[in-house]
This record gives C-alpha cells, sequence and structure tokens, in this order.
C-alpha cells in the first residue's frame, strides 16, 4: 500500500488532506462525526448515525444496521466497530452517572463522597491491588466499601464494564441458589472457518455460493471480519 502511494504521488496525483480542528467534536447529538472520521466508509457525508433522514433508527438500530450493510464495508474496517462500541460505553457512563445523581441516595452518596477518609480508601485499594481479599474491620472501613458499592451501581447498566459482568456473575450465583446447580452444562461452538453460512457472512460475495476453500483461506476470511464469526 506504501509502494502504490508513492507511486501515485510521483506521478501527481491528486489527494485529500484532512487536518485537527480547534475544538473538539462531540459524541452527542452530532451527525457528522462518523462521516468526518470514516470519510471512505460515508460517501459524500451522508448517512451519519443521528442524520435528520433516518431520525426513525435509535444509535444502537443504525450501528447494528451498518455492522449488516450488504457490501460488508462496515464490517471489514478494522477501527469502526471498536470505536463505535467505545462511544456507546463512553455515553453509557455519562448517562449512568445522571441517573444516579438523581435518585432517592444523592444526598447519602453525596455525603459519603465528602466524608470518606481518603488515606482509609487507598490503603483499601492498594491491599486489593497486591491480591488481598480485604473484609471492613471497622466504621471508616464500612463506609469506603459503601462508596466503592454506590461506584459499582453507577456503572452496572454499561455494556462490557467490570460493574456489568459482576452483575451478570451475581445473577447466575442467585439462579444457582435458586433453582439448584445444572445437572448438564453445554456449550454448542460451531467451527466457524468450517461453516460454510459463516464463510460466506465473512465473504463480500452477495450471491450464497461458497466454493470449496483451503483452510488458510477461510482462515483469513473469519480473521478479516470478526462481525461475522460473532
Amino acid at each position: 500500500m506504501i509502494g502504490i502511494a508513492a507511486m501515485h504521488l510521483d506521478n501527481e496525483g491528486k489527494f485529500m488532506r484532512t487536518s485537527h480542528a480547534e475544538n473538539p467534536e462531540s459524541l452527542w447529538n452530532n451527525p457528522q462525526l462518523y462521516p468526518k472520521m470514516f470519510p471512505w466508509l460515508f460517501p459524500f457525508g451522508l448517512g451519519g448515525i443521528g442524520a435528520s433522514d433516518i431520525k426513525a433508527f435509535s444509535e444502537s438500530s443504525h450501528l447494528k444496521f451498518l455492522l449488516l450493510y450488504h457490501d460488508k464495508r462496515f464490517q471489514l474496517d478494522s477501527n469502526f466497530p471498536l470505536i463505535a462500541f467505545s462511544h456507546q460505553q463512553i455515553k453509557a457512563n455519562s448517562s449512568q452517572s445522571y441517573l444516579l445523581a438523581e435518585s432517592k441516595k444523592f444526598s447519602e452518596i453525596s455525603d459519603r463522597f465528602l466524608s470518606v477518609d481518603r488515606s482509609i480508601l487507598q490503603n483499601i485499594a492498594t491491599r486489593m491491588a497486591n491480591g488481598e481479599h480485604v473484609k471492613p474491620a471497622n466504621e471508616s472501613e464500612i463506609q469506603c466499601f459503601k462508596l466503592l458499592g454506590d461506584l459499582t451501581h453507577a456503572g452496572a447498566r454499561t455494556q462490557g464494564s467490570i460493574s456489568s459482568k459482576k452483575t451478570m456473575q451475581s445473577e447466575i450465583w442467585s439462579l444457582i441458589n435458586h433453582i439448584g446447580g445444572p445437572s448438564w452444562y453445554i456449550t454448542v461452538s460451531p467451527c466457524d472457518f468450517k461453516h460454510p453460512i459463516c464463510i460466506y457472512y465473512a465473504d463480500t460475495k452477495e450471491k450464497f455460493d461458497v466454493p470449496l476453500r483451503t483452510s488458510s483461506e477461510c482462515r483469513l476470511l473469519i480473521s478479516n471480519n470478526p462481525v461475522a464469526g460473532a
């Protein structure tokens, strides 16, 4: 690719340069954010998330639509899925903090934030980082653990966060406690690089025609398109 680009410039080929703006772009209510970040995915700057002509879509539905687009260009881009997921996490964290501030326990939580002993909190964090299982031994440590619980509650609905994983783990243990442990636990995991439908999803051909491919070709197709594998 570098060689092709150098040859293009040597032949006085044209190119487009994009520089940084003085002010950062907003993640909120900004239909031109993704077209500016990925001009090769959004021709003519159209089709951005939240655009006026497609407001019937929610943001998550629009992202799903783009990841399932027929020519697979959003799937095959190595940065688009990661950045889109990161933006969703950032927005979820921001909205969770706002919802927490509106809760009935706001006064209690804010008092705890202001009155907690920071030296004891730092000591607990250091001991936890060293792998120690810490149990509160006095009232100050109890207040610190309550504060940690408040922070966990704030991030519990953020997809992919540590708090959401802890919440799912608690749900699993609660189910086992309520209805008992499973007698059999089977996970069916099809081999993606051998399945013809997965190979079809990973390829860019619209017609369902899966010719015989070598194992390395199948693995390359799947590795270039993680959305198809998922």
